[in-house]
């Protein structure tokens, strides 16, 4: 017998530079190249099986004056807390990327509208009342949702535009809410 001990090394190498490629560093979510990855077989498993699933594009409210007035380093504190809070409270197969930015995706397997403005607006009050202690003061932030469910023939990419388009929708409204399309 010999030992794989080399081959072994190199397979946790090759884990690890996969991990490193497919993970924001400063949020320690998904990156967009991770969200693009798993849509993929959804994409596949929906035109095959019929099996829905949906997209909530988050952006965090006013984030450009959480950096103006606290600084880049508490905006980076902000971008961490936001992504752990959705991470943190997602289903098994759900999935948080960081798109750019302050803004993220969710990308939810087996959902339906109604499940998808539910786990929307879980989501957004998770963060509404979620804090940052800064010597005392704390920094509150909220965020804007969009939501789409898969429709035949479209692409993931699709899914996420349309996702986007309701997130401007739900600025739009105010801030803070959560907007789904609803194919009308």
């Amino acid at each position: 017998f010999s030992s794989n001990q080399k081959r072994i090394n190199v397979l946790k190498e090759l884990e690890i530079l996969r991990k490193e490629a497919l993970t924001d560093p400063l949020t320690g979510i998904g990156n967009r190249r991770f969200a693009e990855i798993t849509l993929k077989p959804l994409e596949v498993s929906f035109a095959e099986h019929g099996v829905p699933y949906g997209v909530l594009f988050v952006a965090i409210d006013h984030f450009k004056s959480v950096n103006d007035v606290h600084g880049h380093d508490v905006g980076d504190l902000v971008l961490r807390m936001v992504a752990q809070t959705l991470a943190n409270s997602l289903r098994p197969l759900d999935v948080a990327c960081r798109w750019g930015g302050e803004e993220f995706v969710l990308i939810m397997p087996i959902v339906t509208e109604g499940t998808l403005r539910g786990m929307g607006e879980r989501q957004r009050a998770l963060i509404e009342s979620s804090w940052l202690d800064q010597g005392g003061n704390p920094i509150f932030v909220t965020a804007s949702f969009g939501g789409a469910v898969s429709r035949e023939g479209e692409s993931g990419v699709e899914v996420i535009a349309r996702a986007d388009a309701q997130m401007y929708r739900s600025k739009a409204s105010g801030r803070n809410c959560v907007s789904v399309d609803t194919g009308q």
